[in-house]
């Protein structure tokens, strides 16, 4: 049961609510697919002979380390980590994407794709008009628009969104599927290149330095944090032996000292319950999506109710 209200916690962060959105037609998978198997060593799982297969794997999965993800890790280290650009905001991949300190580096980077795309064979059998049209219809027809913006973001996941390239199919009348999934992975994986060896090197740098002002050394962050030894032996040996009179259970506020305009209270009894239907949606959704094949599934005749005693 602990461990079930400590997922049912997670799933309430802000930073983990977009695991439960369904974006799966959003992007081009098959472009993200080719973009990985493009790198050398595709099949090699070493970090030291090939850094840029880990770094698309880790931002693919959103495990690269940014300072969201610090936190979780090691809150007593990271806990006031802000953007080492602005140093007001919050560090995530949406923000790197339009920071406006980072507004010289997405210049760069727009001149560099533009500069890519034009030299491509795809774009040089283009009119000047339809290139300069397609490449509008990319990159927005400026710095901060939302398609220069969306475009950097899913990047930096290692993904390109399907209205991208649709873009591409379109304005290059490109018939073959995988002629627009070669070129989405041309520009997805010279974007990734760019993020990397520019931004995030920049970025990691400035981190460094946080780190180093803060004395923060390897050591402290290779040093497990304390609430996750709770599976040794060691620590459940010299757990003190806690009478039950001096075990305070906080299950709730009391009515007597609450305030009138306190907020609304969740009882760990409904916070169960709505795990439990957000489960098995999920877990309906899966089973239909991957597993069975469409002529196999049938919706379900009625939704399961689980009875815990409320």
């Amino acid at each position: 049961a602990l461990h079930f209200r400590n997922y049912s916690a997670w799933s309430r962060l802000k930073f983990n609510i977009d695991c439960f959105v369904d974006k799966r037609f959003d992007y081009d998978w098959q472009t993200t697919w080719s973009t990985i198997k493009q790198v050398k060593f595709f099949k090699c799982t070493s970090t030291k002979r090939n850094s840029l297969w880990s770094f698309i794997i880790k931002a693919l999965h959103n495990q690269l380390p940014i300072a969201t993800r610090l936190k979780q890790r090691k809150p007593a280290l990271y806990s006031d980590l802000k953007c080492q650009f602005c140093h007001t905001n919050e560090e995530t991949t949406n923000h790197l994407s339009t920071c406006t300190q980072t507004a010289d580096f997405r210049t760069y980077l727009r001149s560099e794709l533009i500069y890519f795309l034009n030299n491509t064979d795809e774009f040089q059998k283009l009119s000047p008009h339809i290139r300069s049209r397609t490449i509008n219809s990319l990159l927005g027809s400026s710095l901060d628009s939302f398609e220069c913006t969306s475009l950097l973001s899913d990047a930096m996941q290692a993904k390109i969104s399907t209205t991208a390239i649709s873009h591409l199919k379109k304005n290059l009348k490109l018939s073959q599927a995988d002629d627009s999934v070669r070129l989405g992975s041309k520009i997805l994986m010279q974007i990734i290149i760019l993020f990397k060896n520019h931004l995030w090197k920049d970025r990691c740098e400035r981190v460094i330095k946080w780190e180093q002002s803060r004395n923060i050394t390897v050591q402290d962050k290779r040093t497990p944090n304390h609430n996750h030894n709770h599976n040794s032996k060691a620590c459940r040996s010299d757990r003190p032996i806690t009478a039950e009179d001096e075990i305070i259970v906080l299950d709730g506020p009391d009515p007597i000292t609450q305030m009138k305009h306190s907020p609304v209270y969740i009882s760990p009894q409904q916070r169960f319950h709505d795990s439990l239907v957000l489960m098995h949606s999920q877990l309906q959704l899966y089973i239909k999506k991957y597993i069975l094949l469409p002529w196999i599934y049938k919706p379900l005749s009625s939704f399961y109710y689980f009875d815990i005693g409320m």
